[in-house]
């Protein structure tokens, strides 16, 4: 007989709100969504009329993690702020649990690749924990925090050194699997300094360790070995096999970002084929995709391929429309160098006279773009 209906003959609501919640964990990570929602939308229903505000809190989390899964952001973001608010009702507010809620909103800024933001929030919770009180919330924060740093090109030094606080806890927690992911991040240190071999040992190695118990670890792998355009020194056509293989653990998981980065990154591969066709319909179709889910830094990659493409024909002018649209992106998502690349184009093109105007701070802060403080 099973918890859940145990619960239910035994009348005990509370304990039936916790076993549908289980329940939606287990198939949220099997990827049946549907499922998944299925028993969060019970669960939420018999907390209500229970009144356990602290399950509602559960349900609605797990519903949020839902829609991260499939890029619903918007949607993500404000259910992660209403488990929230109901774990203030319950005098649980700065807690391990709502720490962790902030840590998953924050991962969901990051995904839109507004790294401000979520490192903000990064900051907030190391000041709320520390590696005594709580030394898998503090690890993890530190160690996400991490990834967002080699993104936005953080010093090395600043990243190791960070990277080697959050090692240290988890060695102290017995904990290998986290410190597996740890070399992950790592290995995607090494690739963006270029260190080609020693960032291809460590994301192999990570990605044999991960198989088949951490999918979320194993696709930051995949992405990693299977976007060619950071592999120029290693036959672009080898590492395509990881591209494939991206594609298709995305595909099997449902995860929604995962799948147009596979598209785009194969839009790359048909690009060092010589088939611009292929490309050109892959990074639209990519394109589509995190325009719905608003990606601002892969929407950027998309329009700077898709404006590379024309100016190979000679057509620079459609090529400069792409590129003027990519470069608000590039610095929505904090990335100089992207900027400056696009800076580079506009300037070399003859149709392409005239740099696009940026906001200021005060027509930033309008949209919602704090570059200052955030406060919770």
């Amino acid at each position: 007989m099973t918890a859940l209906s145990l619960a239910k003959i035994s009348g005990d609501s509370d304990q039936e709100c916790i076993a549908l919640n289980r329940l939606a964990t287990v198939n949220s990570m099997l990827g049946n969504y549907p499922a998944a929602r299925s028993y969060t939308d019970q669960a939420l229903v018999l907390g209500r009329q229970s009144g356990n505000i602290h399950q509602e809190a559960a349900s609605t989390t797990i519903q949020a993690m839902i829609c991260t899964a499939l890029g619903q952001y918007t949607r993500s973001l404000d259910l992660f702020d209403r488990a929230r608010k109901y774990l203030d009702l319950c005098g649980l507010a700065d807690g391990d649990t709502d720490l962790r809620i902030l840590r998953l909103k924050a991962g969901v800024h990051g995904w839109k690749s507004e790294y401000r933001e979520a490192r903000a929030i990064y900051v907030y919770v190391l000041g709320k924990t520390s590696p005594d009180i709580s030394p898998f919330n503090y690890g993890f924060t530190i160690h996400e925090m991490v990834t967002l740093d080699i993104v936005t090109g953080e010093s090395s030094q600043d990243i190791l050194k960070n990277m080697d606080t959050a090692r240290q806890v988890f060695s102290d927690m017995h904990h290998t699997h986290s410190i597996t992911l740890c070399d992950t991040v790592l290995g995607n240190l090494k690739l963006r300094e270029g260190d080609m071999s020693a960032a291809k040992v460590l994301l192999e190695e990570s990605f044999n360790s991960l198989r088949g118990y951490d999918a979320e670890g194993m696709l930051y792998c995949l992405e990693k070995l299977g976007d060619v355009s950071r592999w120029s020194a290693h036959n672009i056509s080898f590492m395509s096999n990881w591209t494939v293989l991206f594609l298709g653990q995305a595909l099997q998981g449902k995860n929604r970002l995962a799948i147009h980065q596979a598209l785009q990154f194969l839009g790359d591969v048909a690009v060092a084929d010589g088939d611009d066709a292929t490309a050109n319909s892959l990074f639209d179709v990519a394109l589509d995709g995190f325009t719905q889910m608003d990606v601002h830094l892969s929407r950027g990659i998309c329009l700077i391929r898709l404006g590379d493409l024309p100016q190979r024909r000679g057509d620079s002018q459609n090529a400069c429309d792409f590129w003027k649209a990519a470069r608000p992106l590039f610095v929505r998502s904090s990335q100089t160098r992207w900027v400056e690349q696009v800076n580079e184009r506009l300037i070399a093109s003859s149709d392409c006279s005239e740099l696009p105007p940026l906001k200021d701070a005060g027509e930033r802060k309008k949209e919602g773009i704090n570059d200052a403080t955030i406060a919770y």
